[in-house]
């Protein structure tokens, strides 16, 4: 029993941790394209960095 239980749980934790490196890359990735759409779509007078930095935050 412990011989095939082991494996399973160090595939699964590889798993769920690639998982995890996966969608935290995606939804940096993805934060990262959305601001960026933001920033070209508003105007430039209005959007200053400060004001856009401390909206996001």
């Amino acid at each position: 029993m412990k011989k095939k239980f082991s494996p399973a749980i160090f595939i699964t934790s590889i798993l769920v941790f690639s998982y995890m490196t996966v969608a935290k890359f995606w939804a940096t990735s993805h934060l990262l394209i959305t601001h960026i759409r933001s920033v070209k779509h508003t105007p430039v007078t209005t959007n200053s960095p400060s004001a856009h930095s401390a909206r996001t935050a």
